[in-house]
């Protein structure tokens, strides 16, 4: 995908998204992707342990609702892109945080398990390649 030039619209440089032309159902996907992303910045801010496809979801989520609300600006939907800009906020704020420390640390944990068994399955070793990948992302996150 090739991204427009930096003066363009910030829904274009952020993958097309578009505010719906009305403004109704602009505030009423807002909010629901406000209440989507609490969701789930909820569920795994009380995960030990959370499924990768969780982790994953929940920064697409994050990353939706920023475009969202780049896109919304100029439309008549105030109060339900600041609610969606503070569901991205706290997400910033508590769950990125918690995601890093915890994917540096079961990467870490899953490579010392493979090395002290010094020839792992070749499941184990997927999913630390997963894992690793799912790191990159994450880290990669805060430039978005």
């Amino acid at each position: 995908m090739t991204m427009p030039p930096d003066g363009a619209d910030p829904a274009a440089r952020l993958g097309g998204v578009q505010p719906a032309s009305n403004p109704g159902i602009a505030r009423d996907e807002l909010r629901a992707t406000a209440d989507a992303l609490e969701a789930a910045t909820d569920g795994l801010l009380g995960a030990d342990d959370p499924p990768v496809r969780d982790i994953l979801g929940a920064y697409y989520l994050a990353i939706s609702a920023k475009a969202a609300v780049a896109a919304s600006r100029g439309t008549d939907v105030g109060d339900a892109a600041r609610r969606c800009e503070d569901a991205v906020g706290r997400f910033d704020r508590t769950l990125h945080p918690k995601m890093e420390g915890y994917l540096s640390r079961a990467v870490r944990e899953r490579s010392d398990a493979l090395l002290a068994q010094g020839r792992g399955e070749a499941g184990a070793y997927s999913e630390l390649r997963s894992m690793m990948s799912v790191r990159e992302f994450v880290g990669q996150y805060g430039s978005i």
